[in-house]
């Protein structure tokens, strides 16, 4: 492919007064070509100096954009923006390690990510998820068909419309982590017990809630489910976020802690009054994750490989994140549906009322979020937005 270098020297900036500004340059589509890529990005640093640019790029349609710090505190796709962008906001890019093909066709591809390996396997192109055995969905991380009539249903729903997604060339780990200590950041029920491997398996579907007019600035919140963390360092969770620095807005995200001590952006997003799925499950040296939009049929499983484990708690929570080591505003999201809270199985009986449980309240001075009593057999609540801080 022919290409054209355009050098770009001595270029004098005088500004009145300092600051970043984020230059991003662009290759877009040439010659009716689907290829694109994003090249170069530099980061001028004005204080009312001068700034000196050289950079070599493909020939092609350049497009420069000016993007200041309130790009990198609010919500935004990462893998929609160039890696030194990501670099200026904080997100860290965790290139793909090796990627293999399978004997039955299927993708596997494997990361290292804050120390902790993941791991994605991606089916052949036309597989039927709804007549694949139960050691395919196993190879694949897609929960088993459930033997409970009313979890089949919504069962049978969700795996008819799947399709997993391709994991990105690098996973990027945001700048924001969510906390395993619950005072004063968590709302929504937990069940607990004494015993630390209590509870093995937690999946909680939800209505993806709406990110609402909050008159705190800074506001973010999460939504999620998972192992461990009241009483314990170690955390395994996912879910969606809204308003979070270095996630699109709704995007999904994962997080093992103490491995990955930042939440892991994953290449999916809920949609706001739709069903989503969010699964931990913990297995011999690490984790299953699964994660799945009702609204697209967009899912993503993989597994952390990792040795750090709690199961004393299972937990379906709405947080406020950890931005710059303190706790964000909580964003206004009006409520969201927790419409089923599965421990340890996927069945109406297993319900996280069906366990030793307790309500959480996120309380500062205020109350901030608070939930309502369990319904449906222990399965279902709602979690009510109060006030942002």
């Amino acid at each position: 492919m022919a290409l054209r270098a355009i050098v770009l020297l001595a270029v004098q900036w005088r500004m009145p007064c300092s600051g970043n500004v984020l230059v991003e340059i662009t290759r877009q589509r040439w010659l009716g070509t689907d290829r694109s890529a994003r090249i170069g990005p530099i980061v001028l640093k004005l204080a009312g100096a001068m700034a000196v640019l050289a950079s070599v790029v493909p020939y092609g349609a350049i497009s420069a954009r000016a993007t200041g710090a309130d790009m990198c505190s609010g919500s935004f796709d990462p893998y929609s923006v160039s890696p030194i962008v990501l670099n200026a906001c904080g997100v860290a890019l965790f290139p793909l390690q090796e990627s293999s093909t399978l004997a039955d066709g299927s993708t596997e591809f494997d990361y290292l990510v804050e120390g902790a390996k993941m791991t994605y396997v991606v089916p052949p192109q036309g597989l039927d998820f709804s007549s694949a055995s139960a050691a395919e969905l196993a190879e694949y991380g897609i929960p088993p068909a459930p033997s409970d009539p009313s979890a089949l249903s919504d069962w049978q729903d969700m795996i008819a419309h799947l399709h997993l997604v391709t994991p990105p060339p690098s996973l990027a780990a945001t700048s924001i982590t969510n906390v395993t200590n619950p005072s004063n950041v968590w709302s929504g029920y937990e069940a607990y017990s004494s015993s630390s491997t209590a509870y093995n398996l937690v999946e909680g579907q939800y209505n993806e809630p709406q990110a609402l007019s909050t008159p705190c600035a800074g506001n973010a919140a999460t939504t999620w489910a998972g192992l461990g963390g009241d009483g314990s360092q170690d955390l395994a969770q996912d879910g969606t976020a809204i308003n979070a620095p270095g996630l699109g807005q709704h995007q999904a995200w994962s997080e093992v802690l103490p491995d990955q001590p930042y939440s892991i952006a994953q290449p999916l997003s809920g949609h706001p009054g739709w069903r989503f799925y969010a699964e931990v499950n913990h297995i011999s040296g690490g984790f299953h994750m699964y994660l799945y939009d009702s609204e697209s049929g967009d899912g993503t499983a993989f597994t952390v490989h990792s040795n750090n484990y709690s199961g004393k708690t299972a937990d379906f929570i709405v947080e406020r994140p950890i931005v710059n080591h303190a706790p964000v505003p909580l964003t206004n999201y009006a409520y969201i549906n927790y419409i089923q809270t599965y421990v340890n199985n996927i069945s109406s009986s297993s319900g996280v009322g069906a366990y030793p449980h307790s309500p959480i309240t996120m309380e500062v001075s205020d109350t901030l979020a608070t939930v309502t009593g369990l319904s449906n057999s222990g399965q279902t609540f709602t979690d009510d937005y109060k006030n942002c801080s």
